[in-house]
């Protein structure tokens, strides 16, 4: 993919609150120094260790289409697992490897997530949005909403 932005661009998309006074914050110049090393080499892994927390890293980011997906893709693969679970009655195996096979993709995109976010970014820029920063009020949203659904379906479990 070719990037056609600048730094500065980036660096006024990603900012945050805490950038200010020529001061630039431990996240922020994570993400400069990953544009950096990506302009240089082109080389798409890295490490975010945010990325961990897919959803609610997006939601964080305002990457808010991008979070839905990956939320729905991570519910519709559990649903999945739990069918091959049952169709092959692997019982404590399936359950292990549904376990593994989350973590193996949450270590991906972890892995990938801030070649994710130059692209987003690089499309908004190309579209014309200047700015981007972060939401705290969608990373809370997104938050109650993972905690009330779980608790919906822990009580579902409990009536069955």
């Amino acid at each position: 993919m070719k990037i056609n932005i600048t730094r500065e661009q980036f660096y006024n998309f990603v900012k945050t609150d805490k950038d200010q006074d020529g001061k630039i914050s431990k996240s922020t110049q994570h993400y400069l120094d990953y544009f950096d090393k990506y302009q240089e080499t082109g080389k798409k892994a890295g490490w975010n260790w945010a990325g961990l927390l897919s959803p609610f890293w997006m939601y964080y980011r305002k990457m808010f289409l991008f979070g839905i997906v990956v939320a729905f893709a991570m519910r519709f693969f559990d649903k999945m697992m739990a069918k091959v679970n049952n169709l092959f009655q692997l019982g404590s195996l399936g359950d292990l490897l549904d376990f593994a096979l989350s973590i193996v993709i949450i270590l991906i995109f972890a892995r990938y997530a801030d070649y994710i976010y130059l692209k987003y970014i690089n499309e908004k820029i190309s579209k014309g949005k200047i700015t981007g920063g972060v939401s705290k009020v969608a990373l809370v949203i997104s938050l109650m909403i993972f905690v009330c659904y779980t608790a919906f379906l822990i009580m579902q479990e409990l009536k069955s």
